[in-house]
């Protein structure tokens, strides 16, 4: 049986795309919105909100992979809907801008 762990990963990783909001994902989990940040943030190692930052980062360097897909198209497929949120996360995760981070990926 799935612990509520567990539930929430799930949860995130079904809904990565979408503007998640914690106590919407509470309700529909059927526990409270503090013991849910809490449990993840201790589970985790970090909080629901950098955590899906992960989950779309690892998407979208997954595809950078082909040079075919611009990098508007996959930052919009992610669930960004905004091009400099993304560039501030990126930057934050990874130290560089998105193109200069794909630049590496093709001389590897």
């Amino acid at each position: 049986m799935e612990n509520d762990f567990e539930r929430i990963e799930r949860y995130i990783r079904a809904h990565y795309k979408e503007n998640i909001i914690i106590k919407s994902m509470a309700q529909e989990l059927y526990i409270s919105p503090a013991y849910l940040g809490l449990l993840f943030s201790r589970e985790a190692g970090t909080n629901v909100k950098t955590y899906v930052h992960s989950m779309r980062m690892e998407q979208i360097v997954t595809g950078m992979v082909d040079e075919s897909n611009t990098i508007k198209d996959l930052v919009y497929e992610a669930g960004y809907n905004n091009y400099n949120n993304f560039f501030s996360w990126f930057e934050r995760f990874f130290g560089v801008s998105p193109e200069q981070f794909r630049k590496t990926l093709w001389l590897i």
